[in-house]
């Protein structure tokens, strides 16, 4: 009987494959996106950073330009071979990139005065246990950001859309409400809270990941299904006759206080 991956190992197994298409993403690749979030996250030059769940290392690249030091930590080995390709060709020597679980990070208490994560928190099990590690080792008084979609309101439309995500990408896991993201910054001082929705490209967002021969066929059939259906397809949303879907973004940030 083969056994059935944890989420954990879907993670790793599901962008090792697709690295390079995350990597090429026109999202990835955004430098106003990433700028924003910097300036949202009021990082500041003497900031020794932390980002959980890195990804190819866009951010932290970013963040390594305009800082004293950064750390980029994801879990999977091949996302992290590229920013750390990347930081050498740069010839960046204030960032380095570590493959570790964010659950459990290798870290003292209190090491970093800034740490963020950005669009990952819906790829993870145990969420809590992350926020929890960022906190953990932010400075009192450092800075925490975190971005990422959020859950629909209407539970019908976010069950549509939670199929729909895990169609596209083997490894989402759920897509969290404000309420359970908000919850998790007990030991913050909230200073910044942003939401929106943003129109995403349909195809651009599918070949960020990979998809087998069965969920490709699904995925088709699923879209139509939504375009078909009333409540659904207000939020899928045909432009210059490239397809759309409505996605709302929030961001948070604080200063942490323990």
């Amino acid at each position: 009987m083969k056994r059935i991956k944890n989420q954990k190992e879907t993670v790793i197994s599901q962008f090792n494959l697709q690295a390079q298409n995350f990597d090429d993403w026109s999202i990835t690749q955004n430098r106003n996106e990433l700028q924003s979030f910097f300036d949202f996250s009021k990082l500041d030059k003497n900031d020794d950073l932390l980002e959980l769940a890195c990804g190819t290392g866009s951010f932290s690249l970013l963040a390594a330009e305009k800082l004293r030091s950064v750390t980029g930590v994801d879990i999977t080995q091949k996302m992290i071979s590229f920013g750390q390709q990347k930081a050498d060709a740069m010839g960046l020597t204030n960032i380095k990139f570590i493959c570790h679980d964010a659950e459990i990070l290798p870290f003292s208490d209190d090491t970093y005065s800034a740490t963020v994560c950005k669009s990952a928190l819906h790829h993870m099990e145990e969420f809590e246990k992350v926020i929890a590690e960022m906190i953990r080792c932010t400075k009192p008084g450092g800075k925490i950001s975190v971005q990422d979609i959020t859950a629909y309101e209407d539970e019908y439309v976010n069950a549509y859309f939670e199929k729909l995500e895990k169609k596209i990408d083997a490894s989402h896991y759920i897509t969290l409400t404000k309420s359970q993201i908000f919850n998790c910054f007990n030991k913050v001082k909230i200073q910044g809270l942003f939401e929106r929705f943003n129109d995403l490209n349909l195809h651009d967002y599918i070949g960020h990941a990979i998809q087998d021969k069965k969920n490709g066929r699904e995925l088709a059939a699923h879209i139509e299904l939504g375009l078909s259906d009333k409540r659904i397809s207000e939020y899928l949303i045909r432009k210059n006759k490239n397809l759309y879907f409505r996605r709302k973004v929030f961001i948070i940030s604080g200063i942490v206080n323990k």
